[in-house]
């Protein structure tokens, strides 16, 4: 900077004066003439100048205030963050010259020569998400791995998802990979809507850890619309492809099957490993101890393996409890576990129902292996208008192919006992595959709205399917 001289005009006329009073014209009055004129009529251009900072759509903070004072051609040192702004789901990264960053990045300690007007900063930032607000009316927009993993850090907020995502990036792609959104301390309660757009390659591998899926732990969250092709998880307890613990205990969510917790999920090319509580889709589905708030899955479904090393494994649904409702779901998988194993789910109870759903594939379980469901409580578990067409291996005891254990509350259900070797009328009403593929068999069934057949040729399917996946015998 410089310091303005201020020397009063007579005194540069007294000088004047002076020299010609003498006729004496020297040098030296002739440069302190052309320094006076300098000074006093600003032929360098000395004029004043400031460096302002802007938040640029701050919600938070106070800009920097820089109070020196600068001229043309001075050395400008920019600050630093120092009014700690924040913008919400935001980064800092620095100021520019332009408010929306084309301009010149400045970061902060760099230093710029000033030019020969007033200078304005504006603060830039990197969004979390490619847009919105979070709420239900401008929701986070997902449209990257980064931006996925982003959910975790508003865990109550509304997102949908804009672009197909590929995992199979560093970090998520190695080590223990993706980190579940959600767990028992911090629970997913949020909006997720995948928009029908593809999350690939999803792999999880911490086989120590439970609260295991895409989602870790949810309590009344809401997620729809999401397609997940490649899953390679593995856990302890509670795994599950898309979430590992799924429940609506803190009555936020009124669920029903016009409202559901979990709805039009698809999981393909599906490997999920773990110890109890283990399921293609979810691993443990609670929904609450009062009816109004079940935790219902409707149009979901898990396409391929899930093997446990200990107790209620299933191809949809670990264990399916306390008002857990699965509606119009299917899963095709080869299941693999000890106790309570299934291909909808190994356990229901408590108000769990299985409606309008079906499962093929093979069942490989110790006790209480059923096509549909490994054990449904006769007094509280629930199975209707669904049915199984899975080869079952299993232990002497315990075990139906459709439902292993229990299943007093069976209504209007059906198993192909050719593929499992059953004919006990109990549990469902065994079918050889030839009839299983006539829609008369299926007596009360709503082939109008919810199901349809190929006669003859495949298994019924359920009508939001749109002729993908049909089960052929």
């Amino acid at each position: 900077m410089r310091i303005i001289k201020v020397i009063p005009v007579f005194i540069f006329f007294l000088f004047l004066t002076i020299g010609c009073w003498n006729n004496k014209l020297e040098t030296s009055s002739l440069d302190l003439t052309s320094l006076l004129l300098t000074d006093v009529f600003g032929a360098k251009n000395n004029v004043n100048h400031t460096v302002t900072y802007s938040g640029n759509y701050n919600t938070g903070g106070d800009v920097p205030v820089d109070v020196l004072i600068y001229q043309s051609g001075d050395s400008v040192t920019v600050l630093a963050n120092t009014g700690t702004l924040v913008r919400t789901a935001h980064d800092f990264n620095g100021w520019n010259t332009r408010a929306d960053g084309l301009g010149i990045n400045r970061l902060p300690g760099s230093t710029f020569v000033m030019g020969s007007a007033d200078v304005t900063l504006y603060a830039t930032w990197t969004g979390h998400f490619a847009g919105g607000d979070g709420t239900v009316g401008n929701p986070f927009q997902v449209a990257t791995a980064t931006h996925l993993n982003n959910v975790r850090n508003y865990l109550g907020a509304y997102f949908i998802q804009t672009a197909d995502i590929d995992l199979n990036v560093a970090p998520y792609n190695s080590g223990s990979g993706w980190e579940p959104i959600g767990n028992v301390t911090t629970k997913f309660l949020g909006n997720y809507n995948g928009n029908n757009n593809t999350i690939s390659n999803l792999f999880i591998n911490r086989n120590a850890d439970s609260y295991i899926g895409l989602f870790g732990y949810t309590d009344g969250a809401v997620i729809r619309n999401v397609i997940l092709d490649g899953v390679n998880v593995t856990g302890n307890d509670y795994v599950g492809g898309l979430v590992g613990y799924n429940t609506n205990i803190s009555l936020r969510t009124a669920s029903s099957l016009a409202n559901p917790l979990i709805g039009s999920c698809s999981l393909s090319n599906v490997n999920i490993t773990g110890n109890n509580n283990v399921g293609g889709l979810v691993g443990y589905n609670w929904g609450s101890i009062n009816p109004t708030y079940p935790s219902v899955i409707k149009n979901c479904f898990a396409i391929g393996t899930i093997t446990a090393t200990g107790n209620n494994s299933g191809g949809l649904v670990g264990i399916n409890v306390y008002d857990g409702r699965i509606y119009m779901c299917f899963a095709d998988v080869t299941v693999t576990g000890a106790n309570y194993t299934g291909g909808i789910t190994g356990y229901t109870s408590y108000g769990g129902i299985v409606h309008n759903s079906y499962a093929t594939g093979s069942i490989t379980g110790s006790s209480y292996v059923g096509g549909l469901v490994g054990f449904s409580e006769s007094n509280t578990g629930t199975v209707t208008n669904s049915y199984a067409a899975c080869l079952l291996f299993h232990g002497a005891t315990n075990w139906g192919g459709l439902i292993g254990v229990g299943g007093a509350n069976t209504v209007s259900s059906y198993y192909d006992a050719t593929l499992s070797g059953d004919s006990d009328n109990t549990k469902g009403f065994p079918m050889v595959t030839a009839n299983m593929l006539l829609q008369a068999t299926f007596a009360g069934w709503d082939f109008a709205t919810i199901w349809q057949i190929n006669g003859g040729v495949s298994y019924p399917y359920l009508r939001w399917q749109g002729g993908v996946n049909i089960p052929l015998p």
